[in-house]
């Protein structure tokens, strides 16, 4: 389906094109200032500038926003049939567009999610990939975390020893000076040792898990060509 039907243009869509496509804060503050009349366009000419609205909050991250805004999105063109405008698919733009908008928010469960939705329709594009594994990544496991908390418990406490060592050890029991500034640096690596095994074996299972992921979409797609 065509998003504009009439060859008629509003006074306030002439006023929209007359700003630098490129310009997304002055888009967004058009939009933003003319909300009333833009409501009440005709369909294409309030789709598209509700496309063009929500592109420009994408790029100057005003997520929040976006969010509301791809919703409506997604629903008006299944609802009218619409998957393309100017030679982009309306419908998985505007999903990723989501699924970035919840990463940034730190809505990693959600991002992950519409993140896996529109891999299985378009498998093919690395950046859906590249978000997905840094959504992964983000969503670090309680050994991940407890080993951080282990790391910085460690350090304080090298930190506090190093001072004791300085402050009294060197003055008053310096035959012991070396023995402690070793368990001192021993503290340290035992802290930095376990939390690198901890966020070694997680970055591993991140991609474990995203190769398995997209080598099963990949899978199905070449079993069932036509889907």
């Amino acid at each position: 389906m065509k998003i504009r039907q009439s060859a008629y243009s509003s006074p306030t869509y002439e006023a929209y094109n007359a700003i630098d496509q490129d310009d997304w804060h002055n888009i967004v503050r058009f939009c933003e200032e003319h909300q009333a009349e833009i409501r009440q366009l005709e369909f294409g000419e309030f789709f598209e500038l509700l496309l063009a609205y929500t592109n420009a909050l994408f790029e100057i991250g005003k997520y929040q926003k976006l969010l509301s805004n791809a919703e409506r999105i997604l629903l008006l063109s299944i609802q009218h049939n619409i998957q393309y405008f100017k030679t982009e698919d309306i419908y998985q733009k505007t999903l990723f567009q989501k699924s970035v908008a919840h990463y940034y928010l730190q809505e990693y469960e959600q991002a992950e999610y519409t993140l896996r939705e529109l891999s299985k329709i378009n498998p093919d594009k690395a950046i859906h990939k590249k978000y997905l594994t840094k959504c992964l990544r983000k969503r670090r496991p309680d050994f991940v975390l407890s080993a951080r908390a282990f790391f910085i418990s460690t350090t304080l406490s090298a930190s506090l020893l190093f001072f004791l060592k300085i402050l009294l050890v060197d003055s008053f029991w310096n035959e012991w000076s070396v023995y402690f500034g070793w368990g001192i640096w021993l503290i340290f690596l035992l802290g930095f040792g376990i939390l690198l095994v901890a966020e070694l074996s997680h970055e591993y299972a991140v991609r474990k898990t995203s190769d398995a992921f997209f080598d099963n979409i990949m899978d199905n797609k070449n079993r069932n060509p036509s889907e």
